[in-house]
């Protein structure tokens, strides 16, 4: 799907892409449930343009259904430049959603992982929801998917449909069953 990057290079069908993965750090076991409602997870760089607001507006709709549910929030701040948002700019709209939308009680803030606190976040969580809006390869995926957690993306946004098989390994929120490559519009965003 980002192909189209480099064909100011060279034309599109002399460009191929080598398939990617990752070596999970430890052997994570076959997860059960019993009876517990799933984690939900957000891993990645608390910027907007990641999803973050989105994945919360997708924990306030669940917990309208299930009140206890829970969600794990990971990641760094910084300056998001696509919204324009200092890092305390983006703190300060997330932590008055969450006061907002009545989630504190839901929410564990983990902030950076790193190491053993990712392997923490992975083996404690169930379900990733990472809903970007613009992204190439995001490792979280596969990362997510190496602990056996599917993951829930609102959006088809670089090579995201190469990477989860909607129905298969994740869900596109949305979006049609089988992946197809469009071209971008605009600056990359979808």
């Amino acid at each position: 799907n980002l192909k189209y990057i480099f064909k100011k290079w060279n034309k599109i069908e002399n460009i191929f892409s080598v398939p990617n993965g990752i070596k999970p750090e430890i052997r994570f076991e076959k997860r059960h449930l019993n009876g517990r409602l799933p984690v939900l997870f957000f891993f990645g760089n608390l910027y907007k343009f990641k999803g973050l607001m989105l994945a919360l507006d997708v924990l306030e709709i669940i917990k309208k259904h299930y009140p206890n549910i829970k969600m794990n929030i990971a990641g760094n701040w910084g300056y998001d430049w696509y919204y324009n948002l200092s890092q305390n700019k983006m703190k300060e709209i997330f932590f008055n959603a969450i006061k907002k939308k009545n989630l504190s009680v839901n929410i564990n803030f983990i902030g950076p992982a790193y190491d053993k606190d990712k392997v923490d976040l992975l083996i404690n969580s169930d379900i990733l929801i990472y809903p970007t809006y613009m992204d190439g390869f995001p490792i979280v995926l596969i990362e997510a998917m190496s602990a056996g957690c599917p993951v829930v993306t609102a959006k088809m946004v670089g090579a995201i449909s190469e990477v989860v098989l909607n129905n298969e390994t994740g869900f596109f929120a949305g979006a049609p069953s089988r992946r197809a490559p469009r071209e971008p519009r605009g600056r990359g965003c979808r």
